[in-house]
């Protein structure tokens, strides 16, 4: 009987150090596949990368995690010497695999190699108007993004996806593809295939201006489409157009454009239509300019309605993982409070940090004495037994720091 790819590796191996280095969820959770395979923390090594602070915003720290799970984080230098499997998902560093001990170094890409190589791997297949993107598992060679392949998974793109969500379907199915390899990889060397030379592209960071995103709304509608959906990446920006302001979703519409391309034809709070080269497109304005300084309390009112907010847009979170009601709780903005619960925003809603605005408002009571704010939430249902990732609840804050008027 055949015996397991695991069972092979355990069998050969006393200790086999495992690195895995980079960012976000998805370096998280292949950390926490390796330990559900049965490798014991003591095995695993992290290298994170320069802009983790240790602490989960809009996504969860590597740093963070390893540090509850016992794994020890060492510089790229040390992981080059001690490493017998490196695993890099979304690392920030050129690697040199001639530096390694072993010549098991791997990478999960972000595009079906050989297209998309180099950077902005969630805009430039939108930009280009594809139908599919995908993952690469390959080996780390010389080059950038050219090592030999060990597998590969393709992902559909809906007409409707913007970059975050292309980025999101990335790392959800680069941590399956790797999990899936995880065990083989373990035990040895897998087979790989070399990158074809038909069909390959390549993307450096002079070639695209963020801060200037090449919108295209006088171009066709799928063009002004797929112009505006490679540059919406809710934590970082929204493309921005004179006369327009900054727009979060795009539609191409059924109706012919009879206007001059790229004019405003049709205008509303938070939607514009413009006319392209043949049908009107419909644009989705950012509210978030507004809503995250007024729910600070840095301005009195909005130039349009809570109620005319969609449920994803009055709950989604900032880069550092707050909703608008969690923004405004930690700022005691009554009114906005007020307005926020009633227009519809979750209080019960926690961050990736398990906070919830119910705590925020137990600190606003401790440092202000308060407790409006707290008394609104648990009105409105807010649960004080819910835990963050330190295991406490807002009762056990409220208990440490002698808030029992709260109680």
């Amino acid at each position: 009987m055949d015996v397991c790819p695991l069972a092979r590796y355990v069998a050969v191996a006393k200790t086999v150090i495992v690195c895995v280095a980079g960012k976000n969820d998805i370096a998280c959770a292949v950390v926490q596949d390796i330990l559900e395979l049965g490798i014991p923390s003591a095995d695993v090594r992290v290298v994170c990368n320069k802009t983790d602070k240790g602490k989960h915003d809009w996504q969860r720290s590597l740093r963070f995690i390893a540090a509850r799970l016992g794994i020890q984080e060492i510089a790229l230098r040390q992981a080059e010497t001690v490493s017998d499997l490196f695993l890099s998902v979304e690392f920030d560093r050129i690697l040199r695999p001639e530096r390694f001990k072993s010549h098991r170094v791997y990478n999960v890409h972000f595009s079906l190699l050989p297209a998309y190589r180099g950077i902005a791997t969630a805009v430039w297949p939108l930009l280009n108007g594809e139908v599919k993107s995908g993952v690469t598992l390959h080996k780390i060679d010389q080059g950038i993004d050219t090592g030999d392949v060990v597998s590969q998974c393709e992902i559909p793109i809906s007409e409707n996806w913007d970059a975050r969500d292309l980025y999101f379907a990335c790392m959800r199915e680069g941590r399956s593809l790797l999990k899936r390899h995880l065990a083989d990889l373990m035990s040895g060397d897998v087979p790989s295939t070399p990158q074809a030379i038909v069909g390959a592209s390549y993307y450096s960071r002079s070639d695209l201006d963020f801060s200037r995103p090449p919108l295209r709304l006088c171009g066709t509608a799928w063009q002004a489409h797929n112009s505006v959906r490679a540059f919406c990446f809710h934590e970082y920006q929204y493309p921005s157009a004179a006369g327009i302001g900054e727009i979060a979703r795009s539609r191409p519409t059924q109706a012919k454009s009879s206007g001059k391309p790229g004019r405003v034809v049709h205008a509303e709070k938070l939607t514009r239509v413009v006319a392209t080269r043949d049908y009107d497109i419909e644009l989705r304005l950012s509210p978030y300019k507004e809503l995250y300084p007024w729910a600070r309390g840095e301005s009195a009112s909005l130039s349009f309605r809570l109620d005319d907010l969609l449920d994803e847009e009055i709950n989604r979170t900032d880069s550092n993982g707050w909703t608008p009601l969690m923004v405004a709780e930690r700022h005691g903005n009554m009114p906005a409070i007020e307005s926020l619960i009633d227009g519809g925003a979750d209080p019960t809603a926690s961050n990736l940090r398990g906070t919830t605005p119910l705590m925020y408002a137990r600190s606003v009571d401790f440092e202000r004495g308060d407790t409006r704010a707290f008394k609104i939430l648990r009105r409105s249902g807010a649960d004080p037994a819910v835990p963050d990732v330190f295991g406490y609840s807002t009762y056990d804050y409220i208990r440490r720091d002698g808030q029992t008027h709260l109680l």
